[in-house]
């Protein structure tokens, strides 16, 4: 089969950013008419995606100074003031708050869940209804009257992501944050109608999450790898023992012949782990090789001892 070689492959977006941008002319190109949208009734999603250190947290969040807030902040600043703005209308603003971490999600506006490590969180869990549709269980949703509560969440929530970290989860806590703001819109002579505004921080980069992942896979091989030498080395003292048991008998009666299948049984057994060349381990044919064979299963629980020690000292 061919494959037609491709000089390269073309993007096409609808805007690059470059460096210098603020995080108001960002707002306003991308994500001002999602927002309008969520007024007038229809969902939307802000989705922040990239490496880890390439901007999303900032870019969502925000940085230390009011000029460099993010889209979070500045969303539900434009949703208060279009409240105040149509006065015909009554709405009211429902803030969610949630965390993926390690494939489990995590309520970050628990407030029992402060100064505790995010192991001993409560998980929220994903449910289908009877008509197909997923709803989140122990996720709280809280309705928020005024910017200033708003904003109140999204700094609790941010506080939680703060005191989860540990010194292992801390570069990958941001896998993904998704803050969820349902705005109802009613008209008097209107049916009401309900739209859902969801922004996400997506972590593309998994790293540390794997590397926490991998230490621990190590540290359990290591502990059972340091069980079955230890099981070898009994087995090896065992069978070394019957084996110069049996070299002391046969030595003492030159004339009874020797078992050989018990040796073999011993070989075959340690062939199993790998710890033998199976050229070594040809049956011998005298008394003198049967030494030899002897000496040789003496090495070897020798040597199943060492690496035993040597797994234990790791």
């Amino acid at each position: 089969m061919h494959l037609k070689q491709r000089d390269g492959v073309d993007f096409h977006f609808n805007d690059v950013f470059d460096p210098s941008v603020s995080q108001e002319q960002v707002f306003n190109e991308v994500c001002l008419d999602i927002v309008y949208s969520a007024l007038d009734g229809y969902n939307g999603t802000i989705l922040a995606y990239g490496q880890t250190g390439s901007g999303k947290t900032y870019t969502i969040t925000g940085g230390e100074h009011y000029a460099d807030r993010g889209i979070i902040p500045r969303v539900l600043s434009t949703i208060f003031e279009e409240f105040e703005k149509r006065p015909n209308m009554r709405y009211s603003c429902y803030i969610s708050y949630l965390e993926i971490y390690n494939e489990n999600v995590y309520d970050l506006l628990d407030r029992s869940h402060t100064d505790r490590p995010i192991e001993e969180w409560t998980k929220v869990l994903l449910m289908d209804d009877d008509e197909g549709d997923m709803h989140f269980r122990n996720l709280g949703v809280f309705e928020a009257v005024s910017e200033e509560e708003a904003l109140n969440l999204l700094f609790l929530g941010n506080m939680n992501r703060v005191t989860s970290d540990t010194p292992m989860n801390q570069v990958a806590v941001d896998i993904a944050v998704n803050t969820e703001v349902d705005t109802e819109k009613r008209l008097e002579t209107v049916e009401k109608l309900n739209a859902e505004l969801e922004t996400t921080n997506l972590e593309l980069q998994q790293r540390a999450v794997q590397l926490e992942k991998d230490i621990k896979d190590q540290a359990l091989h290591f502990a059972k790898q340091e069980q079955q030498w230890g099981q070898r080395l009994t087995l090896a003292q065992e069978e070394t023992q019957a084996a110069l048991a049996a070299s002391k008998s046969a030595r003492d009666r030159s004339d009874q012949k020797i078992d050989w299948m018990q040796c073999e049984e011993i070989v075959e057994r340690l062939l199993l782990t790998g710890d033998l060349p199976r050229e070594e381990l040809d049956k011998p044919s005298s008394e003198g090789e049967f030494e030899e064979a002897r000496l040789l299963y003496e090495a070897v629980a020798e040597e199943i001892k060492e690496l035993g020690m040597a797994t234990a000292l790791r």
